[in-house]
């Protein structure tokens, strides 16, 4: 029988559609597992409602365990938040060039130049959880992950 560790290396392995250099658990998209002898139960928690990329991931999470009986929960409750996000995740994040969340009241940091001289250009990114913004010091355009 696989044990819970075994499922979240495997569940690591699987990359966040829109954010490819994370897999869906730094992403913090897993909220639980449950093993029985008959099954996997994997809750997936979206990081919005109504995301575009839900049936993808439920259909890698089912690709990656072929032989094993998994059954994909999609959950809301914990709401995903922002707040899952790890140290390690904000420098991911940092390294494809998106700015991770910040406190409400601090700036927003450029991932390219960690200058704090930053504007923000529109409230809609490529997707609905990021904004774009402006490098004022290294005159570079980037995407600010928000918070949610």
């Amino acid at each position: 029988m696989v044990n819970e560790k075994e499922i979240y290396l495997i569940l690591e392995n699987i990359p966040d559609p829109e954010i490819p250099n994370l897999n869906i658990v730094e992403m913090g998209m897993i909220s639980k597992i449950e093993v029985t002898e008959n099954e996997i139960v994997i809750f997936l928690r979206p990081t919005y409602l109504g995301c575009p990329a839900l049936k993808i991931i439920e259909e890698d999470i089912l690709s990656s365990f072929k032989n094993r009986k998994v059954k994909v929960e999609v959950s809301n409750s914990p709401i995903w938040s922002t707040d899952y996000f790890t140290a390690q995740t904000k420098e991911k994040l940092c390294q494809c060039q998106i700015a991770p969340p910040q406190n409400e009241n601090r700036k927003i940091i450029c991932p390219r130049c960690k200058s704090s001289d930053t504007i923000i250009k529109s409230n809609f990114g490529s997707t609905p959880c990021k904004a774009l913004w402006w490098c004022n010091n290294c005159i570079e355009p980037f995407e600010y992950f928000k918070r949610h």
